[in-house]
C-alpha cells in the first residue's frame, strides 16, 4: 500500500498494520507445531495437552521477553553516544539477544522482537531515523532473499501436476477461508461492511510463507517438495490476483482518501537532553497563501529555501516562490497548522472561508 501510494481510511490501515505484525508469530507457532507432531508420533490426547501447553508457553514468554526487551533496547540506545553509525548496530544485536533469550526460555523469540519493537518504537530512542533506515533496509534485504530462495528451491517441472489442486486451496483462501476468518473476528467491532470487506481481501501471502515453507523440508518430512512447490503458486497467485487488485479495490469500496497535504518529509534530528524540536520540508504550491503575504507563526522557525536545486539561507531567499522547498524547524504536534498555509492552494482555502463566513437565512 505504501509502495503504490493507496491511502485508505486511517480505521482500516491501522487494523492491517497490527494483523500484519501479529499474524507471522502465531502462523510461524502453528506451523512449527503441526510439523512436529507429524515428525514425532503420539496419542491425540498428548499432543493436543502438550500443543495448549506449549502455546502458553510460547505466548505468555514472548509478551515477557519482548515489553522487557523494549525497554531494554530504550535504555541501551538512549545510554550510546559514541557513533551514530554504531547504533542500529548495536539494537540489532539487542534484538538478537531478546530473540535468543525468549527461545531458550521456551517461548516465541518473533513475538517477543515484535513486541519489543512496538515498546521502543513508542518511546522516545536517540538516533531514532538512522536505526529506522537500517532496519527498512535489512526488511527488503530478507525479503529479497526469501523470494530468492522460493525460486532456488521451487521445482518447476513438478507444477503441472499440482497447479489445479495449488490454485483451487489458493482460491479457497482468497474468497473463502479469509472471509470467514475476517467477518467472524470483526463482527463485534464496530467496521462497516465495506471496509471489513476490504480487510478481507488483503491477504496477501509472501515472506512468511516462503519461510514456512521450507520447514517440513527442514524436519525431513514426506513429500516436503510437494508442499513448496504448492507454496510457490498459491504466493505467486495470492500477489498477481490480491497484489494488483489493491488499488481498485480499495476505490471501488471508497475506501481511499486524499493524500494529506503536510510536509513532504520529517527530518529526524537528535538533540541533547529534552530539547525536541522536528525539522519539516515543504514544497510550496501555486497560490498557497504564504506566497501572498500570509505571515509564518512565530512557533514554526523557517531555516532553508532550496530553489532550482540550490540551497541558500532562508533570510537570504527573498520572496517564497512556487515550487520551494522550505525547512522549517517546528515543535512536535503542530506540522498541522502549516498544511494550509504552505501546502493547500488559495483557490481552495478561499472556498472554504467563503463556505464558513455565508450568511444563513
Amino acid at each position: 500500500m505504501r509502495i503504490g501510494n493507496i491511502h485508505v481510511v486511517d480505521k482500516v490501515s491501522s487494523t492491517l498494520e497490527v494483523e500484519s505484525g501479529i499474524n507471522d508469530p502465531m502462523a510461524i507457532f502453528l506451523t512449527m507445531t503441526l510439523v512436529s507432531i507429524l515428525s514425532v508420533q503420539g496419542s491425540a490426547g498428548e499432543e493436543t495437552l502438550e500443543m495448549v501447553l506449549h502455546f502458553i508457553r510460547e505466548i505468555g514468554f514472548g509478551l515477557l521477553f519482548g515489553l522487557a526487551g523494549g525497554i531494554l533496547t530504550t535504555v541501551i540506545a538512549n545510554s550510546f553516544g559514541l557513533n551514530r553509525g554504531l547504533a542500529p548496530i548495536l539494537v540489532l544485536t539487542v534484538a538478537l539477544l531478546v530473540f535468543s533469550a525468549t527461545g531458550a526460555a521456551g517461548g516465541s523469540g518473533f513475538m517477543a522482537v515484535y513486541i519489543a519493537g512496538l515498546v521502543a518504537g513508542n518511546r522516545r530512542v536517540r538516533y531514532s531515523g538512522s536505526i529506522r533506515r537500517f532496519q527498512e533496509g535489512l526488511t527488503w534485504l530478507a525479503q529479497i532473499i526469501m523470494f530468492l530462495l522460493l525460486g532456488l528451491l521451487a521445482t518447476p517441472r513438478n507444477f503441472p501436476d499440482i497447479f489445479l489442486p495449488a490454485m483451487a486451496l489458493a482460491l479457497f483462501l482468497v474468497f473463502v477461508a479469509r472471509p470467514i476468518a475476517v467477518w467472524l473476528c470483526l463482527c463485534l467491532f464496530n467496521y462497516r461492511p465495506r471496509e471489513t470487506n476490504f480487510i478481507a481481501w488483503i491477504g496477501l501471502r509472501g515472506a512468511a510463507s516462503i519461510l514456512l515453507a521450507i520447514l517440513p523440508a527442514i524436519y525431513g518430512l514426506e513429500n516436503a517438495g510437494l508442499y513448496f512447490n504448492i507454496v510457490f503458486i498459491m504466493v505467486l497467485v495470492s500477489l498477481i490476483m490480491q497484489g494488483w487488485m489493491l488499488g481498485p479495490v480499495a476505490r471501488l469500496l471508497k475506501l481511499v482518501r486524499p493524500k494529506a497535504s503536510g510536509a513532504l518529509e520529517t527530518v529526524e534530528i537528535d538533540l541533547p537532553g529534552n530539547a525536541k524540536h522536528e525539522l519539516l520540508v515543504y514544497r510550496l504550491a501555486e497560490g498557497a497563501p504564504v506566497l501572498e503575504g500570509a505571515l509564518i507563526p512565530r512557533w514554526a522557525i523557517p531555516s532553508l529555501v532550496v530553489r532550482d536545486g540550490l540551497s541558500m539561507r532562508y533570510f537570504y531567499a527573498g520572496n517564497l516562490k512556487a515550487g520551494d522547498y522550505l525547512y522549517l524547524f517546528v515543535v512536535p504536534g503542530m506540522s498541522y497548522l502549516l498544511d494550509r498555509l504552505l501546502r493547500i492552494r488559495k483557490r481552495l482555502a478561499m472556498t472554504v472561508r467563503n463556505r464558513c463566513s455565508a450568511p444563513m437565512y
